[in-house]
């Protein structure tokens, strides 16, 4: 058993008289199972009276690190408030009750690396709606928590488009408990699209212009898994040959281009005057767009709205 001691200047302040009344009382638990990452004061004791702000604060600070499998670690109540004392609170405004000591151990649910693999796959493939094979680097780590996680979740980037997960959390009570970073174990296959023939800028994608190749990807990385998911969008800058089409390289079409056609509508002073122009920049529906006016060459700038009409005030 391993056992926190103090050094003998912290523990000879800790025995001195309280100069200062309690503002948090909290109980001690006697027994505290482990998970994966920091014990927290808030795993090994509750919260029984005085300041909510101050406890907020306190359940937050990490006492130490989870024990090994079959081993266990001991803070005494002193121990506890050494640390915190260390960390800059008042210790004389914390009273600790309940148990003397709390014994910490390892975590007694473990779960287990082939069920892992089997719901990041099925995960992965809900997710792209195609079919993908995972291949391990190495093993991954067993996660050992208290009790079994509320939640289990497969991490995807939150970035548009389609991407393969990045890590897999376990949460417990809505804390996130332990993370396993899947860049460190494992690489995925899958059909994604590629251009074989390179497709120019400003190209509005066309489904004969893409095929579908066999890749093998790194967590993480971003993946168009069906050639309907960019047939109609434009390209914002040229893709090479055999290069993977990705959404992040795409746009929507805009709704108006540059040199396109527009309705001039301006409003001033309750009288509305309409004239054709040419558009100068792109743009989508509400936004700011500079035109020519066709017959004198006058600039606006408006808001351009649907119809294609630009309306100036």
């Amino acid at each position: 058993m391993l056992k926190l001691v103090l050094c003998g200047a912290m523990a000879l302040v800790l025995g001195r008289a309280s100069l200062a009344a309690p503002q948090l009382e909290l109980s001690l638990r006697d027994q505290a199972a482990a998970g994966a990452q920091r014990m927290l004061l808030g795993d090994v004791a509750d919260y029984a009276a005085g300041s909510e702000q101050l406890w907020q604060a306190l359940s937050a600070e990490p006492l130490c690190l989870p024990p090994v499998a079959g081993a266990s670690v001991t803070l005494a109540a002193r121990d506890i408030l050494g640390l915190l004392a260390q960390r800059g609170y008042d210790w004389r405004a914390i009273q600790l009750s309940g148990a003397a000591q709390v014994t910490i151990s390892s975590g007694s649910y473990c779960a287990a690396p082939a069920d892992i693999v089997t719901l990041v796959q099925a995960e992965t493939e809900t997710q792209l709606g195609t079919t993908v094979s995972l291949e391990l680097l190495r093993d991954l780590p067993a996660v050992r928590l208290a009790s079994p996680p509320d939640k289990t979740k497969v991490r995807f980037p939150s970035k548009p488009g389609w991407w393969l997960p990045e890590a897999v959390e376990f949460y417990s009570a809505g804390r996130l408990q332990a993370v396993i970073p899947l860049t460190q174990y494992v690489k995925f296959t899958l059909q994604t699209v590629v251009t074989p023939a390179g497709i120019p800028a400003r190209t509005l994608i066309r489904a004969d212009q893409l095929g579908m190749q066999e890749m093998t990807l790194a967590p993480g990385s971003e993946v168009a898994p069906s050639i309907d998911g960019v047939c109609g969008l434009t390209s914002r800058g040229s893709i090479a040959a055999g290069q993977r089409v990705l959404f992040s390289r795409l746009r929507a079409p805009f709704d108006v281009a540059r040199g396109g056609m527009v309705t001039l509508l301006i409003e001033l002073n309750g009288i509305s005057l309409s004239a054709q122009a040419v558009a100068l920049n792109d743009a989508y529906i509400g936004q700011t767009l500079c035109v020519t006016r066709t017959d004198d060459g006058m600039k606006y700038t408006g808001l351009l709205c649907a119809g294609p009409v630009v309306v100036v005030k």
